[in-house]
């Protein structure tokens, strides 16, 4: 949503910093049928994650994400699982600081999936036959597209075993545990998973997400 607060700039506002960027708030607001904007009356600070961007290259990966949830959330919709995505993964960053680049990989496939956009990783993209990896490779391109070993061409590459078993754990798996598994993937497998999901992203919007070089700087 969209919002006006009134005086929010003066030495004494009445919000305090509570529209500080990054902050877990409770807000009051006025609505007025018609108009696009509301009239933010109250804002209440419950957490505050600020104290995480310690440097720039994190304020920028941070305002990335934020900037994610404006491009892929409808406006005016709730959004719960969303929020809940998104809260548990600030609060994962700080927790521990030093995974926020892996972090940010969850969040990106997380919002792939919650807007509809990440493809299914279980089953071939063209025969639509299971796939098993411990049985068979499996075969990617770097649209995310997933194909069996019949169905695949020569823009398709084998894909990373622990790259595929990790993009599968992630709807079962909280942020944290998630990225320690993160780590333990080698540093192609982790490119892989960068570029996939950057593919997907500029997809989905039709252009570049606002931020994409800072978060490559970032990570």
């Amino acid at each position: 949503m969209r919002g006006v607060a009134r005086g929010a700039r003066r030495l004494k506002s009445r919000f305090g910093a509570g529209l500080e960027p990054f902050s877990l708030i409770t807000l009051e607001y006025f609505e007025i049928e018609g108009r696009e904007l509301v009239s933010i009356r109250r804002a209440e600070i419950l957490k505050s994650f600020f104290n995480l961007a310690t440097t720039p290259d994190v304020v920028a990966i941070m305002e990335y994400l934020v900037q994610l949830v404006i491009d892929f959330a409808p406006p005016q919709q709730p959004e719960e699982k969303l929020f809940r995505m998104v809260r548990a993964c600030f609060a994962a960053a700080i927790a521990e600081p030093a995974l926020i680049s892996h972090i940010t990989l969850y969040y990106e496939l997380w919002m792939l999936k919650l807007s509809g956009f990440l493809p299914d990783f279980k089953t071939c993209g063209r025969c639509q036959h299971k796939l098993i990896p411990s049985a068979m490779p499996v075969y990617l391109n770097f649209e995310g597209i997933l194909r069996c070993k019949g169905c695949k061409n020569e823009s398709f590459q084998v894909m990373n075993g622990d790259l595929y078993k990790l993009i599968r754990w992630m709807p079962v798996k909280p942020p944290l545990e998630w990225s320690n598994m993160c780590e333990k993937l080698s540093e192609h497998a982790r490119s892989d998973l960068i570029r996939i999901n950057r593919s997907l992203i500029t997809r989905a919007l039709e252009k570049e997400p606002r931020g994409r070089t800072a978060h490559a700087s970032g990570i």
